[in-house]
């Protein structure tokens, strides 16, 4: 059985070159908000803010993700998966650094 997920951006704020705020959600292809098929108590709602500095030549990005309003379920699930939070957007950003390699 295929899988595809979906997943609706809303921005909030785009500052360059200093951050970006945006909300995510699990969505369906036309766009409306559901709930997160793997894990039913997951956040509707979260929020990105990426800041980022110069700092000795190099960037350095501070990445801030949290639940807007969660019940109590949600906040809960989200914080239970707090450890493996790096997991994704480690690998979204490594992702990320090899492509900016290759221009």
């Amino acid at each position: 059985m295929r899988h595809d997920d979906w997943f609706l951006t809303k921005y909030e704020e785009i500052n360059p070159p200093e951050s970006l705020v945006f909300r995510q959600y699990n969505s369906n292809q036309a766009g409306e908000i559901l709930p997160n098929p793997q894990m039913p108590h997951w956040p509707r709602e979260l929020r990105t803010t990426i800041k980022l500095e110069e700092v000795g030549g190099k960037t350095k990005l501070q990445l801030i993700w949290q639940p807007i309003n969660p019940a109590k379920e949600e906040a809960e699930a989200f914080e239970a998966s707090r450890s493996e939070h790096g997991k994704g957007w480690g690998g979204g950003l490594e992702q990320l650094d090899a492509y900016l390699g290759t221009l």
